[in-house]
């Protein structure tokens, strides 16, 4: 760029020099692509046939693979409602009704595999999860179920939708714990679960029904073999994050705690009892320290359980002991300066209930110490199912329940996904040219299968990398990328 000389007086003897700015450019801009695509012809029999477009896209569609990624991120992902979609796009390929029909064809192909992703988060030894309340428009159910429709002589069998299918193998409206009917709160649940020492192996499988966690997680476990062994359950330590009664007679589990529903109260009352909250927050962030020791030193197994059983215990138990002061008055330790006072809170205050939550469930809250493979919160949960809340906001619902189902299945396509370090478009693409294995093999198409195939991810061998030598795998980051 040339600098303004009629700014000068005289334009004559002027010393020229260059430099080199930088600036960011941001566009939004659809590009047609042109192709020449042979076709051959047999003069005889009249016979013609064109040559594949697979790699670029599926058949009988405009969109290309990366679009039809995009696509699904942008709704899927930054929960932007289709319409408005459409009108930041301003394309007349791009209408909602279009961009609907191409999530319900993408979802429905993968039907299979979330099915199948499913049955495998059944067998795994870790399972996290938590459940967050929605909404959707139309909760009814007009089309008959198929087992139930009833069709004349010569009419064409009507075709199940969606949700009815996934309905049938993980059930929609679960009963209610005092047997007075089914539930009636509406919620998404989110497991997660790696079936791999590879963290990429992580399963990120979301879920909207009338229940909770718990009871999602029920329908999981019943297919559990016996020889799978013992499961760790992490959630928020509420009764309904728990499998049902009979399965939890049959199937041998402990529960793991969250650090962070153990932190918050103390937080949220820190300004009634600013010693007591500032000490047990202070022993929280020490907690957190350690964990970005472990990342900072490298994640080891040997390294994992020797920093949280030499220290992190011992900040455990000194918060356990000052829940105790706080409770009924004693003294955490005998070499306590008897100046110092302790407020004693009475049974029915929130800082007195935080208290006993840790002293109830310290068991549960350390069961991370010993197990390096196990988190020491369930915030990744939380998260994963923070976009929900930003559904809410922008487009306050969903319509139908059959809509809600495609949801489900893209997101949890979409975020597993990013667990395994697989780009969407090449996921879908790899799908489609094999739809005839998919079917009969769905294990073979889930996300870290198909990056095993593709990258040479290493988790077949014994030499793969487990979760404890790694950070945990960002399983939402291409809902925010």
């Amino acid at each position: 760029m040339g600098a303004n000389r009629e700014s000068f007086e005289s334009p004559k003897g002027l010393h020229v020099a260059y430099d080199s700015p930088s600036r960011l450019d941001l566009e939004v801009r659809i590009t047609k692509i042109r192709y020449k695509v042979e076709t051959l012809t047999d003069l005889a029999t009249g016979q013609s046939q064109r040559a594949c477009m697979d790699e670029e896209g599926p058949s009988k569609s405009s969109y290309t693979w990366k679009t039809i990624s995009n696509l699904i991120k942008l709704h899927v992902g930054f929960a932007i409602p289709t319409n408005r979609i459409e009108l930041m796009l301003g394309h007349k390929g791009f209408t909602s009704g279009k961009i609907c029909r191409t999530l319900e064809s993408a979802a429905s192909l993968l039907l299979p595999v979330y099915l199948e992703m499913s049955e495998l988060l059944s067998n795994v030894s870790i399972l996290c999860g938590d459940d967050t309340p929605t909404r959707v428009l139309d909760l009814k159910d007009t089309a008959p179920a198929p087992a139930e429709t009833e069709k004349d002589e010569g009419e064409q069998e009507q075709e199940p939708k969606l949700h009815q299918l996934i309905d049938e193998e993980l059930g929609w409206q679960s009963q209610r714990a005092d047997g007075k009917g089914g539930k009636k709160s509406l919620n998404v649940s989110l497991i997660t679960g790696r079936t791999d020492k590879d963290p990429r192996s992580t399963i990120c499988f979301f879920r909207t029904h009338l229940g909770s966690f718990g009871n999602l997680l029920s329908r999981i476990l019943e297919r559990r073999s016996p020889r799978s062994g013992k499961i760790t359950i992490q959630g928020d330590l509420s009764i309904t994050n728990l499998p049902d009664k009979r399965l939890r007679e049959v199937i041998d589990f402990e529960i793991a705690g969250c650090i962070a529903h153990c932190r918050r109260p103390f937080w949220n009352h820190r300004e009634e009892d600013v010693g007591f909250c500032y000490y047990m927050l202070t022993g929280f962030a020490m907690l957190a320290g350690l964990e970005k020791r472990i990342d900072f030193e490298g994640r080891t197994i040997e390294r994992i359980l020797k920093i949280r059983r030499r220290y992190g215990r011992m900040i455990w138990q000194a918060l356990r002991n000052r829940c105790l002061a706080a409770m009924n008055g004693t003294r955490p330790t005998p070499t306590t300066d008897p100046r110092c006072s302790i407020q004693t809170w009475p049974p029915d205050h929130p800082l007195y209930d935080a208290a006993q939550y840790l002293v109830n469930h310290y068991e549960e809250l350390t069961r991370y110490l010993d197990n390096p493979y196990l988190e020491p919160s369930n915030n990744g949960r939380e998260r994963g199912l923070r976009i929900e809340k930003c559904m809410l906001s922008s487009s306050k619902f969903r319509k139908t329940r059959n809509g809600r189902a495609v949801l489900d299945v893209l997101r949890t396509i979409n975020a597993t996904c990013t667990a395994a370090e697989l780009d969407l478009a090449e996921y879908l693409k790899y799908v489609y040219k094999n739809l005839d294995k998919l079917i009969d093999d769905p294990g073979e198409h889930t996300p870290y299968a198909v990056a095993k195939k593709l990258k040479a991810v290493p988790g077949a061998n014994a030499d793969a990398t487990p979760q404890s030598e790694r950070s945990s795998p960002p399983f939402m980051t291409s809902a925010l990328s």
